[in-house]
C-alpha cells in the first residue's frame, strides 16, 4: 500500500478528512508501520492548531484561556506533543493504546458524526460528575475545622506567632512573625482534602507542596531544632526550601524520605499496592527498619506492600505529575488502578462487572473533564461499556 502524504494525514488528525480518504488512511495506520513519519505528521498537526486563531469566546491571552478552560471546561483541544503516544490499531492485544489528547482522542473526534466506533458505544449516564477542584480542610492544632472553601481570601487563622492566610488563587501560605524573647512551641496543624479536591500549600519555611485529592498531612506551625518534619498520608508533590542545616523528612506509614532541598513526588494511598516517590531534581534518601536507598534525578523509588526493600528504576516524570499538571496520563494501567483515580478525583464508586479485567490501557486526558468522558475514551476501545448512576460507576 501506498504511504499517504504528509499533508493528508495533517488533515486526518485535525478531523478534516472526507470518508474516502479516512478509510484509506486507516487501512495504512492499522499496518503499524512508518512510526516515525507518522509521529512527525501528528506533532505538524498539533502544532497548526497551536498557532490557529481560538474561537473568540476564549478571550485573550495565555493566562485568560487556560483560566477560562479550568472555569468553564470549554472543549477547544490543545495537544502537547510530548504527551501524545504513538498510534497503535484500536484493537485488543495484551495491551490497548488509547491515542487520547487533553479532552478527545484527537485521531477521531468524539463528535465528529461519522466516527462510526462512537456510534457503536453503549452507555448510560443519569447523572454526570463533574471534575474535582480546590477544596480543602484545615484543622488547627486546638481541633478547630475550617472548610476553606467556606472562608474569604486573608487572613484564616493565627496559631502562636504564625499567620495563615488564604491567597486568591486557593492556596494556604504560613508567614511566621518575628522572633521573640520568648521562644513558643511549635503547633501542629493538618490540612486534608477529600475525593475531589486539591489544594496548594507554602510550609512556614517556604516550602511549597500540592497536596493531591484524598489526602493529609501534618505540619508544624513553625520548624525548630534540627529537623524539618511533615507526615503523609496519601499523595503530594512537594519543592522543598534548600537548608543544609536543617534536613526536610516526610514521614510515611512505612518508611521516610529526607532531602536537603529538592522536587519531588509521593503517592502512598492506603489502597494502592505500594509507594512510589520520584525524584525531579535534587536527592531523596529513602528510609526504613531495613536499610536506605538514593534516588537520583528522573529515578522512582518503590516500596511494595508488605516488603521492606525499595525497588529503584527510571521513572515517568510526566505520568507521575500528571494530577498535578491537570492531567490523567494511563501507562498501560488497569481498571482497577485507573478506577481509583477516578474515585479520588470524581468522588464515585466504580464497580467492574466485566469476566476479563487483566487488560492495560495507555493514553492522556485532562481530568477537568467531566466523568463520563473519561469513561468514553476508555470505551472507545471496544473493550467495554459504562453507566453512571448517581455517584456510582458501573463498567460492563
Amino acid at each position: 500500500m501506498e504511504r499517504p502524504g504528509q499533508d493528508a494525514l495533517v488533515k486526518y488528525f485535525r478531523g478534516e478528512s472526507d470518508s474516502a480518504e479516512e478509510k484509506l488512511i486507516e487501512l495504512y495506520l492499522a499496518m503499524d508501520i512508518d512510526q516515525d513519519y507518522v509521529k512527525a505528521c501528528l506533532k505538524e498537526a498539533a502544532e497548526k492548531m497551536e498557532h490557529e486563531p481560538k474561537p473568540e469566546w476564549i478571550g485573550e491571552g495565555a493566562t485568560k484561556a487556560w483560566n477560562d478552560f479550568e472555569a468553564r471546561k470549554f472543549n477547544y483541544p490543545s495537544i502537547p506533543v510530548k504527551t501524545i503516544p504513538l498510534w497503535k490499531k484500536l484493537t485488543i492485544a495484551a495491551s490497548v493504546l488509547l491515542c487520547i489528547a487533553v479532552g478527545a482522542i484527537y485521531l477521531k473526534p468524539l463528535s465528529d458524526p461519522n466516527n462510526k466506533i462512537a456510534k457503536n458505544t453503549a452507555h448510560h449516564i443519569q447523572t454526570d460528575r463533574g471534575p474535582g477542584g480546590n477544596r480543602a480542610t484545615l484543622t488547627l492544632a486546638n481541633g478547630r475545622r475550617i472548610d476553606l472553601n467556606s472562608v474569604q481570601n486573608g487572613a484564616v487563622a493565627m496559631q502562636g506567632q504564625t499567620n495563615i492566610v488564604k491567597t486568591t488563587d486557593d492556596k494556604l501560605v504560613y508567614n511566621t512573625g518575628q522572633e521573640q524573647a520568648v521562644d513558643t512551641a511549635a503547633l501542629i496543624n493538618m490540612l486534608t482534602t477529600p475525593n475531589g479536591g486539591q489544594y496548594k500549600l507554602t510550609l512556614p519555611d517556604g516550602s511549597k507542596v500540592w497536596l493531591n485529592a484524598a489526602s493529609s498531612i501534618q505540619y508544624p506551625t513553625k520548624f525548630t531544632g534540627s529537623r524539618r518534619e511533615v507526615t503523609l498520608q496519601g499523595e503530594a508533590y512537594f519543592e522543598v526550601a534548600k537548608n543544609a542545616r536543617m534536613p526536610f523528612t516526610v514521614k510515611l506509614n512505612t518508611m521516610n524520605v529526607e532531602v536537603l532541598g529538592t522536587h519531588f513526588n509521593i503517592m502512598a494511598y492506603n489502597d494502592e499496592p505500594s509507594i512510589k516517590t520520584t525524584l525531579l531534581e535534587g536527592s531523596v534518601r529513602l528510609s526504613n527498619a531495613e536499610g536506605q536507598q538514593m534516588l537520583k534525578p528522573g529515578q522512582e523509588g518503590i516500596l511494595t506492600n508488605n516488603t521492606t526493600r525499595f525497588v529503584i528504576r527510571e521513572a515517568n516524570t510526566e505520568q507521575a505529575l500528571a494530577w498535578k499538571n491537570g492531567q490523567f496520563i494511563f501507562e498501560n494501567e488497569n481498571i482497577a488502578s485507573i478506577s481509583r483515580k477516578l474515585t479520588r478525583w470524581y468522588d464515585v464508586s466504580v464497580t467492574d462487572s466485566r469476566k476479563t479485567k487483566d487488560l492495560t490501557y495507555t493514553g492522556s486526558i485532562s481530568k477537568y473533564k467531566n466523568v463520563s468522558e473519561v469513561l468514553k475514551m476508555l470505551e472507545l476501545t471496544g473493550t467495554l461499556h459504562f453507566r453512571i448512576e448517581d455517584r456510582r460507576v458501573t463498567i460492563m
